[in-house]
């Protein structure tokens, strides 16, 4: 009798020990579970609180273009090199599918020292044929001034919760103001000479273009946590590419295609 309980209980150690395992491995998988639960309707709730947001954008910076005008050398031998210069804009996203819909607006200031054209027989306008140094007036100076205002449809995307890059696009219209004005390099005895305008109008154009925004934040993490206290969520170095046609070429035909690059400052806004 004695020795049939021994039998019985050194056989059921083996099974309370496993039947114990089991349970603690089953308690413990139901626990690892449940806080990997927890964490991915944490991360939910924040991505859906972070699709809410609504994002302002702020940029400044410089930009060059690679020409100016149409397929002709009208700028390169009346100007030479095209000169670079400062913008100004802003963005607002309000739209939020996964990726972000918004509008913005630039403000650019262009403006480059030449020679005034002379000597051309047009019977239309624009002049449609390239220009030799004999149509160029050497004897007066020429100004060129543009300043673009733009409105446009801007979408953004990141691949990234974090936005660490910040793909962007958009597509709009452009006013431009433009004023080309000569004066005579040689001043009269009389005082200085007169400025003549020569074009002093609005231009309508079409603009589109790409950009790359690269956080910046992780340079130097504490300044970036303190600029929170600003409103600011984010910094970030934007190189872009920027293209615009002319719809209607009144006062001039200047087509560009610009490269630039921006200091882009961010705000997010997440509603409750």
């Amino acid at each position: 009798m004695n020795m049939s309980c021994k039998m019985i209980a050194k056989a059921s150690k083996p099974i309370f020990v496993l039947s114990l395992g089991l349970f603690s491995l089953s308690a413990f998988g139901q626990q690892g579970a449940a806080t990997l639960l927890e964490r991915e309707a944490d991360q939910s709730s924040e991505n859906a609180v972070y699709s809410k947001a609504r994002r302002y954008h702020f940029g400044v910076g410089a930009a060059k273009p690679l020409k100016i005008g149409n397929d002709y050398n009208h700028y390169s031998l009346l100007f030479g090199a095209p000169e670079l210069y400062p913008e100004v804009w802003g963005e607002y996203y309000f739209l939020h599918f996964g990726v972000d819909f918004g509008f913005r607006m630039k403000l650019a200031y262009y403006s480059d020292k030449g020679r005034p054209a002379d000597n051309i027989n047009a019977t239309k306008f624009p002049y449609e044929a390239d220009l030799d140094h004999d149509n160029v007036d050497e004897n007066q100076d020429s100004q060129l001034t543009l300043v673009p205002i733009e409105t446009s449809l801007s979408v953004s995307y990141s691949p990234f919760f974090g936005r660490y890059l910040v793909f962007q696009a958009w597509f709009g219209h452009q006013f431009v103001y433009v004023e080309n004005t000569m004066r005579p390099k040689q001043v009269s005895d009389a005082g200085e000479s007169a400025q003549i305008f020569l074009n002093q109008g609005w231009n309508r154009e079409l603009t589109s273009g790409f950009a790359l925004s690269i956080d910046l934040s992780w340079l130097e993490p504490r300044a970036a946590y303190a600029m929170n206290a600003y409103g600011v969520s984010g910094i970030f170095m934007t190189p872009f590419y920027e293209r615009v046609d002319g719809r209607s070429t009144s006062y001039g035909v200047y087509d560009r295609e610009t490269f630039g690059l921006m200091f882009t400052f961010e705000s997010t806004v997440r509603d409750e």
